[in-house]
């Protein structure tokens, strides 16, 4: 489970995320959708301890995210970023090469972009299929690509400037 509790996050003096509470459970996958520049990024590099949050805090299965643990509890997920190094062909590599560590957790920052349809259709069924072994992940990705995933296994968070909204 990933949670984050009254969260606040900013960028400079903007607050691009305010007040956000959620929980992305085990077994479940949690699409973070929003338009582009909404803070979706600023919130996954959040979740993993990359940004600061300004007020409230974050959990890996029940274990605080702070400055001094997220070295730590980043060895405990998959994160695949927007922009991948050179040697991965695509989000569907990167996923693959976290997941050779055993690690218990997703977190995908826009994962389909310049992806095809045959390989994000074959990502969204990997990702569903972690989900369906117990780790729990969490996707921030634009309407459309809420699309790839079963509905029956997904939650939709809409991000709205400051505040997310379950649907």
């Amino acid at each position: 489970m990933i949670e984050l509790k009254n969260g606040r996050i900013a960028a400079g003096e903007r607050v691009v995320i305010g007040d956000l509470s959620f929980v992305a459970p085990a077994g479940k996958v949690t699409c973070l959708v929003g338009p582009r520049g909404c803070g979706k990024t600023l919130l996954v590099r959040s979740l993993l301890g990359l940004w600061p949050l300004e007020k409230g805090f974050a959990t890996l299965q029940g274990e605080p995210v702070t400055r001094l643990s997220a070295p730590w509890l980043r060895r405990l997920m998959v994160y695949v970023p927007q922009e991948l190094p050179d040697s991965l062909t695509d989000a569907l590599d990167a996923l693959d090469e976290g997941l050779a560590t055993g690690r218990r957790a997703v977190v995908a920052d826009d994962p389909f972009v310049a992806m095809s349809e045959e390989r994000a259709l074959l990502l969204a069924n990997r990702l569903q299929a972690l989900a369906g072994e117990g780790r729990a992940v969490v996707v921030a990705c634009s309407e459309a690509d809420v699309s790839h995933f079963d509905p029956t296994v997904t939650l939709v968070c809409q991000i709205e400037n400051p505040s997310i909204r379950q649907l």
